[in-house]
């Protein structure tokens, strides 16, 4: 029987801190609708405008024990509350437009990794939401090993030194994420300590971008495409069903555009484009994509209130 598929935000939620207390974590929180875009998804719409794709983040930000966010799409904060992709949530019409400013202080002893926890006691202290799961058929692929040799290498180290400064990353705990240059320069470099495929480095311009996994599982790399393979439209589900065991190191060479290789999210991809590249890009490490459909696991929000309950 096939395992229904997790279509998760590509983020790394901690152990929560605050297990003790009530699920509404928050000490103090604001919510005051508006029409304005969160920093983070002005400062992404910027970077898809030149060409540069992005690792999906949550759309707030965190310093010191404050969590804020200037204009939370609903949809997208149900997604970071829940780890869920957002195009796995069904509800009501509404989610798709309302967007709130949320400013909240966390209380003592919690950090970043608590945030989705506290959002969730948050949604269902001031917007009543009251959610359940469904599984429901998606289309989607197996990745499977082909008929030829694999090209897989063995795991190694990451190489830091290849770019500078390194710094926080707020939706991976202790990870670092780098980029130096321009997209469209030779030197050109994107890198994750601890991305959420395990790290990875990017390196050359659009048009010659080499992309290396470092130390991943086929799990964690199936994972990886299903971003690339939705072309822009969302994510498409993929499931490891290679049976090929422990780590490798994966390296990825594409010519054409590199928005391809990072991730999902530019409209100069598609998911038949995705698909043609990805199909022979996978072909040559020894592996196969096979359609199928995929039990995948939806989020449904039951009810939830418009108006929040006021500050």
């Amino acid at each position: 029987m096939r395992a229904v598929v997790f279509v998760f935000v590509i983020a790394a939620f901690g152990k929560p801190a605050c297990a003790q207390r009530a699920a509404y974590g928050f000490d103090v929180v604001s919510i005051r609708e508006t029409t304005s875009q969160s920093q983070h998804r002005q400062e992404n719409l910027a970077l898809l405008a030149q060409g540069v794709t992005i690792t999906p983040k949550p759309f707030y930000t965190v310093s010191g024990n404050r969590v804020d966010s200037d204009g939370y799409l609903v949809v997208e904060l149900i997604a970071d509350a829940y780890g869920i992709s957002r195009q796995f949530i069904i509800g009501p019409a509404w989610i798709q437009d309302a967007r709130f400013a949320i400013h909240a202080i966390m209380p003592e002893g919690a950090s970043r990794g608590d945030v989705p926890e506290m959002l969730r006691g948050m949604l269902e202290k001031r917007f009543h939401i009251s959610v359940s799961h469904e599984s429901r058929l998606s289309s989607g692929f197996d990745l499977v090993k082909g008929k030829g040799v694999l090209h897989l290498g063995p795991p190694k180290s990451q190489d830091l030194s290849v770019c500078t400064p390194w710094l926080d990353v707020p939706s991976t705990p202790g990870g670092k994420r780098c980029t130096y240059g321009s997209v469209r320069s030779a030197d050109y470099v994107l890198a994750w300590s601890d991305g959420p495929w395990g790290p990875y480095t990017v390196m050359g311009p659009l048009g010659s971008t080499r992309m290396e996994l470092f130390s991943v599982d086929m799990k964690q790399f199936a994972t990886y495409l299903q971003g690339p393979l939705g072309g822009g439209a969302g994510v498409t589900p993929v499931h490891d069903a290679t049976g090929i065991e422990g780590k490798w190191d994966i390296v990825l060479d594409l010519s054409g555009n590199s928005n391809e290789i990072l991730n999902s999210g530019s409209a100069a991809s598609t998911p038949s484009s995705a698909l043609a590249q990805y199909t022979a890009v996978v072909g040559k490490l020894g592996l196969r994509l096979e359609a199928t459909e995929i039990p995948v696991e939806f989020l449904r929000v039951d009810r939830m209130d418009r108006v929040p309950t006021e500050n």
